[in-house]
């Protein structure tokens, strides 16, 4: 049986489980000692664990609420990999017009993380399924993360645990045809006096998360509880959405005594966000979430910054010229960018299995460019892991927005690519 022929066999199949996934709610919670993630992410993972075993694997192994993996093979062979995660941004259901937990119609699936990054997991684990019976003993591993939304500590718990790195993988996270680089990353949380921010300010709040540029914010200033409203997009495509907290802040830069009028002095109308000048260049530096605590506020902002760029050294300068005291910083998820080159052997492969399933199905893509991308994934990890899907050119799937999609034929036509290149690689590892 080919390949194709398998997904056309399974595809119903397929999109119960994808729904299935959907529907246990994954955003992060905060933690406590027993569940590091919160106890939905825990008990969702229970949930991938019994359905891993109810689809035949036996061979798994899950590190409390960190992560878990399920893997096929010979064990003396160097490992190949492919590797997801669980977890997703937070939603707003009253502002979907589909179920955020789960939905679809006769060509798209809906509900958060449905592309980002639960669609990988199924398309994996049934790739897995389909080259267990070539009965060729290439050892493939799905590794799943429950942190990647947040700080990635679930992969930093992997590598620290001195698991087995691959040889070759894939990130299953982003688009066709490669990601060729990723941008660095500083994604931080200050916590600073209200009183800081604005003389006359009692509480204020805004955002969903971290990573995702707020599309509703509210203060309670002078007396007064004034609400604003934005477009949400991924932080690191900011510039297709409309940041709420900005606009707050435009209010309460009036008091000139505040570190937000310091802030605002920085403001680009163009870029509608905060542009602070490093070197000869200027980063975009967005707020993104803001949690009242009392007398302070929790305010996370996050930044895409260029490769050739440290990023610790980068976040430094900006605290220093936005005048951010150093202890206010209580929490920090940093990364330096990465580059491949167009020959890397990874890279062939992926884009081989890429181009022969567009070539056949959708010609129109096959000679799509690879991408550099803002967007953070596991391949700042992961040595010789590309990015690789599985969202195709040109669409547009709505991740850490409202109505996240996927439609069937993409769904599908990714598990196929995804059974040849991990095939291909597991080939050139023996």
């Amino acid at each position: 049986m080919t390949s194709t022929s398998f997904v056309e066999l399974e595809q119903e199949q397929m999109f119960r489980d994808l729904l299935e996934i959907v529907s246990w709610n994954t955003v992060r919670v905060p933690s406590d000692d027993e569940f590091p993630y919160g106890a939905p992410i825990h008990a969702a993972l229970d949930k991938l664990v019994d359905k891993v075993h109810a689809m035949g694997f036996t061979r798994l192994h899950r590190q409390g609420d960190h992560y878990m993996w399920v893997e096929i093979g010979d064990e003396s062979r160097p490992l190949v990999a492919a590797i997801s995660h669980l977890d997703t941004v937070s939603f707003v259901p009253n502002q979907w017009e589909h179920n955020p937990l789960g939905d679809e119609d006769a060509t798209h699936l809906y509900g958060r993380g449905v592309v980002d990054d639960k669609c990988s997991i199924v398309q994996v684990l049934y790739a897995l399924k389909y080259i267990e019976h070539l009965h060729q003993d290439y050892r493939i591993r799905l590794i799943v993360g429950c942190d990647e939304e947040t700080d990635c500590r679930c992969m930093k718990k992997y590598i620290k645990m001195g698991e087995e790195m691959p040889r070759y993988g894939i990130i299953p996270d982003a688009k066709f045809p490669y990601i060729h680089s990723e941008k660095g990353l500083i994604n931080v949380t200050f916590q600073l006096a209200k009183s800081s921010l604005g003389s006359k300010l009692a509480h204020m709040q805004g955002g969903i998360c971290g990573n995702v540029i707020p599309n509703s914010a509210w203060m309670e200033h002078a007396g007064t509880i004034i609400k604003y409203q934005g477009i949400s997009s991924h932080s690191a495509d900011y510039s297709v959405g409309e940041n709420a907290i900005i606009k707050m802040f435009d209010d309460l830069a009036s008091d000139t005594n505040s570190l937000v009028s310091t802030w605002m002095r920085y403001f680009r109308a163009e870029a509608a966000t905060l542009m602070v000048p490093i070197g000869t260049r200027e980063i975009a530096f967005n707020p993104t979430f803001i949690e009242d605590v009392g007398e302070y506020v929790n305010l996370t902002f996050d930044s895409r910054i260029p490769i050739e760029l440290d990023a610790a050294k980068t976040l430094a300068q900006v605290m220093r010229l936005l005048e951010i005291p150093s202890d206010a910083l209580v929490r920090k998820h940093i990364g330096n960018g990465y580059v491949y080159s167009d020959d890397h052997p990874v890279i062939q492969v992926v884009q081989h299995a890429y181009r022969s399933y567009c070539h056949e199905h959708c010609p129109d893509k096959e000679d799509a460019e690879p991408l550099d991308i803002a967007g953070t994934t596991y391949a700042k990890y992961f040595p010789n892991c590309i990015s690789f899907g599985p969202g195709f050119p040109l669409e547009h799937s709505y991740g850490h927005r409202e109505d996240e999609r996927v439609s069937k034929t993409s769904f599908t036509g990714a598990t196929i690519i995804y059974i040849d290149a991990l095939v291909a690689l597991a080939r050139m590892c023996a």
